[in-house]
């Protein structure tokens, strides 16, 4: 708590405190709101979990709860694959030549005497929109490479 000085541009100063109040209440506020929302997120699983699954909430861990949440994503994932149309080859083929006919309409006349031109458009198309996550990828990969060497030498260097 000790006093500072601040200079302003047009040449007057102001004294105050290097502590301020409002930033423990500010930090304080962010604690609770964080503990409020992390009790509140506890009790709904906790509900959830007995009314779905039967198990009282004292019988509860989160052990208990991911093991059953996982089991029911498993059991859900099985009757959505169930319930989707399974295509026979002859509505692949029809399908396919429909996108590919769809494709050349888009590419314009000239399209229309290149072989699989819709498929060569579909793949530029598709490599064209990937190409800003695929950048974004390789740039975390060397970010988190760097960061990797870099916590290595830090224990290297301190192991010596």
């Amino acid at each position: 708590m000790s006093a500072t000085v601040t200079a302003h541009p047009n040449g007057r100063t102001e004294q105050g405190s290097a502590f301020h109040p409002d930033d423990i209440g500010g930090a304080r506020l962010v604690f609770v709101n964080m503990r409020v929302g992390s009790i509140l997120v506890r009790y709904a699983r906790q509900r959830v979990v007995t009314r779905v699954f039967g198990i009282p909430e004292e019988n509860q861990s989160l052990l208990v709860t991911i093991t059953l949440l996982g089991t029911a994503a498993t059991v859900v994932g099985g009757v959505v694959v169930r319930l989707l149309p399974r295509p026979s080859g002859t509505d692949l083929a029809m399908g396919s030549a429909v996108f590919n006919t769809g494709l050349r309409g888009l590419a314009g006349p000239p399209a229309g005497h290149i072989p699989l031109a819709g498929a060569l458009i579909a793949g530029a198309v598709l490599v064209h929109s990937l190409r800003p996550a695929a950048a974004e990828s390789v740039r975390e990969i060397r970010r988190l490479a760097h960061g990797s060497r870099a916590m290595v030498g830090r224990v290297r260097s301190f192991l010596h």
